[in-house]
């Protein structure tokens, strides 16, 4: 069973699994959720697949809503432009704050126990 933050995640994608961002559809979108060791999410521009860090649901709710949407935004734009800035301004307004305190928290608390 999924926790319920992961759940979420499906919840934004509506009920046609298509992604949102506001009220714009993201057509021909898949995602996923793995494991990752140097980064919060990816997106695959050409197979239109964004997967997200596991270590998200142990963030707060709108820093994973951040990554859902800069993913996104990165398939309307590819390189972190000004366009893409402006569109991550538009769908997200304080995105800054919410990338701030991920590039601030660790990607994973790991226990090393021996």
């Amino acid at each position: 069973m999924l926790p319920n933050r992961v759940r979420s995640i499906s919840v934004c994608t509506g009920c046609t699994g298509v992604p949102r961002i506001s009220n714009r559809r993201v057509p021909g979108t898949n995602w996923g959720i793995r494991q990752m060791k140097t980064r919060w999410g990816t997106c695959n521009i050409d197979a239109r697949r964004i997967w997200l860090n596991l270590e998200l649901i142990k963030k707060p709710p709108l820093c994973l809503e951040y990554i859902v949407v800069h993913e996104l935004v990165h398939l309307l734009e590819r390189r972190h432009n000004d366009r893409f800035t402006a569109h991550m301004n538009q769908f997200m307004p304080q995105w800054q704050l919410y990338r701030d305190e991920l590039n601030h928290a660790p990607l994973a608390h790991e226990v090393w126990e021996y």
